[in-house]
């Protein structure tokens, strides 16, 4: 019997052995697995701020979220103003953050709008729209809005532009508490793929009616035609011409309107290369670059945005001559704030493509655009028209 029982006690023995072997073979594996997936994935010292991962230093989950995160798992917390008049740099790398996510396939496990108490409407389309390709990368996840951390005019404007339709989430009720002066129309999505560039003009022909309904006014229809068509056109001809690793092709477009200031918006946006990458690899724009180098100028993002909008004009703001091809390229965009039949004092065009920006205002001295470098870079092409009717 002892030998026996000493037999049993040592195989008991290396049992023991080989399973805390294995285990630690396998927390090594994860730990592995984790330092791989925190190294394709990792936020710099000015982005702490604005996100984290969960069960790391400096970490504090949420009031009232019920559930346990795993360790790694990124969390966004949304800044109390996100515009990008206002601060440009705090929203774009928000914007940034959520775009590696995607890119790198990271957990998203929650999104603090918590302490949000202001967002424009170019953010929150911007937002909608990264929302809409995270919804495929999150499909085997149950989502769930804790809305009750939200205010209720920033909640009755995510519910307006459909954000909660997107992430096929439960409509929340919510009454405007005075600060929701803007209404949206919703947000429209289309694939550059599945939609024809000849359907188009039907396309724009249908939202300038849904805009005209929704505003109770009518707008320069021929003006507006040439205009949204060319921001389209554009997308459909170069935003997508080298594809986007794993993100689909899509542009979207949302309207907003201010009562209060009877101000209209109106937003396209790309998740494509950017006005700026594509007139680098143009061979049209050859002649320019080469004209910047013989003046010893830097041939920067912000000089090809500006070119893209102001070449061959005149004094009265007008392009003197179509460019080799098609129309006037991105002047016609600049066309809506200049000649808008309700058009008054202080329409503007806002447009944000890679590390640049141009804003172009029609104020009582007269028109003016200028362009200016970023330091954070916002991938794609956002472009905003805001009409004083």
């Amino acid at each position: 019997m002892r030998g026996w029982r000493l037999h049993r006690y040592v195989e008991r023995k290396r049992h023991v052995v080989f399973c805390r072997k294995l285990l630690r073979r396998k927390n090594r594996a994860k730990a592995k697995d984790r330092f791989r997936a925190l190294s394709q994935f990792r936020l710099g010292k000015d982005e702490f701020e604005y996100a984290v991962f969960a069960n790391s230093k400096g970490f504090q989950k949420p009031d009232g979220v019920a559930g346990n995160f795993q360790s790694g798992d990124l969390i966004i917390k949304m800044p109390q103003v996100m515009d990008f008049a206002k601060n440009y740099s705090k929203a774009a790398k928000i914007f940034q953050i959520f775009r590696r996510a995607l890119l790198c396939r990271k957990r998203i496990a929650y999104i603090d709008f918590s302490k949000m108490k202001e967002i424009s409407p170019a953010c929150i389309t911007v937002l909608c729209c990264y929302a809409d390709l995270w919804k495929r990368h999150s499909q085997s996840h149950r989502l769930r809005a804790c809305t009750w951390t939200w205010r209720p005019g920033i909640m009755k404007q995510f519910k307006e532009i459909g954000f909660f339709e997107i992430l096929n989430l439960e409509v929340p009720d919510c009454t405007d508490d005075g600060q929701g002066e803007k209404s949206f129309m919703g947000l429209r999505r289309y694939f550059v793929d599945s939609m024809e560039l000849e359907s188009v003009g039907k396309e724009i022909k249908a939202i300038r009616h849904e805009i005209e309904n929704f505003v109770g006014r009518t707008l320069n229809r021929l003006v507006m035609y040439q205009s949204v068509s060319e921001a389209i056109t554009n997308i459909y001809q170069h935003a997508y011409s080298n594809a986007t690793k794993s993100l689909s092709k899509k542009w979207w477009l949302s309207v907003s309107y201010d009562k209060n200031d009877a101000e209209l918006g109106i937003i396209v946006f790309d998740h494509g290369l950017g006005i700026p990458n594509t007139m680098g690899n143009s061979s049209k724009f050859r002649k320019y670059r080469d004209i910047f180098l013989k003046m010893k100028t830097k041939w920067s993002e912000a000089k090809r945005l500006e070119l893209a909008f102001e070449r061959k004009r005149n004094r009265h703001g007008r392009l003197r001559s179509k460019l080799e091809g098609r129309g006037n390229g991105c002047g016609d965009i600049v066309e809506l704030i200049s000649n808008c039949r309700h058009g008054r004092e202080g329409s503007s065009l806002f447009v944000v493509s890679s590390k640049a920006q141009y804003r172009y205002v029609d104020t009582d001295v007269g028109r003016r655009g200028a362009a200016s470098a970023n330091d954070v870079a916002l991938q794609g092409t956002l472009i905003e028209w805001k009409i004083k009717l």
